[in-house]
């Protein structure tokens, strides 16, 4: 286990944002949250990485080294490409350092600035600046949302290759059910504000064995838009 969260609450002034979430992140596994926008995610994020604590509730890490990857990349724009993902660990030997690139399919750019960069290859460099960090635990908060979707399936195989070889823990939230789908060993939806744990799905099939148009998955995918359309029907029509 990596990180366990217990009854955790969370309000700002009078508005509650998260109520009660328990759940665990273990080792070497990728949990997807999907939920409605404004109802916490971030907030859950924030919390896990220790910087937003919570009202109530306790957070037990069994790891000190946590990376985030945000929705804009966040890169130094003084900095070359090769010199932001080096950035996070000084020491890491060049020959790493490229094959990371490689990995993330920016191999022949390490000397372009940021602003030479499109925003799908900013964004594989902030992933690949994440995990030269080489942290236990990488939260990543809808890293692909300004990404088309060709390039966001693209992305999703890029990242399943380095988590493989890097064997750490990914909480990966998104709006998008076939990330999840194709990402997550366990998808936990979460409802309306204030936030609370739905249900949870575990996918047993391998990530590099899963297709969109599979039985499993496409039963799965439709189970997900029933519930979030229910909670949808069940939300008030405006929130605070």
């Amino acid at each position: 286990m990596i990180v366990q969260l217990e009854k955790i609450c969370k309000s700002f002034g009078d508005m509650e944002v998260i109520k009660d979430i328990s759940f665990t992140i273990d080792k070497e596994e990728i949990i997807c949250v999907l939920g409605p926008s404004g109802c916490g995610k971030s907030t859950m994020l924030n919390i896990i990485s220790g910087l937003t604590p919570p009202n109530r509730g306790c957070v037990d890490r069994n790891t000190d080294k946590i990376g985030y990857v945000f929705q804009e990349a966040r890169l130094l724009p003084w900095k070359t490409l090769y010199e932001n993902i080096k950035f996070v660990k000084d020491d890491t030997p060049p020959e790493e350092l490229h094959k990371l690139i490689s990995d993330i399919g920016l191999e022949g750019f390490e000397n372009c600035f940021p602003n030479e960069l499109s925003g799908g290859m900013k964004q594989r460099c902030s992933i690949a600046r994440a995990f030269n960090y080489n942290s236990e635990l990488l939260l990543m908060d809808e890293p692909f949302k300004s990404l088309d979707y060709t390039l966001r399936i693209k992305m999703i195989s890029q990242l399943i290759g380095i988590w493989e070889k890097s064997s750490n823990s990914i909480l990966f939230v998104t709006h998008e059910i076939d990330e999840a789908l194709l990402l997550g060993n366990r998808i936990i939806i979460l409802s309306n504000r204030p936030a609370r744990i739905i249900r949870t799905f575990e996918i047993k099939i391998s990530q590099r064995e899963r297709k969109l148009s599979s039985k499993a998955l496409t039963e799965i995918r439709n189970e997900i838009i029933d519930i979030l359309v229910e909670s949808n029907e069940q939300a008030p029509l405006f929130q605070p």
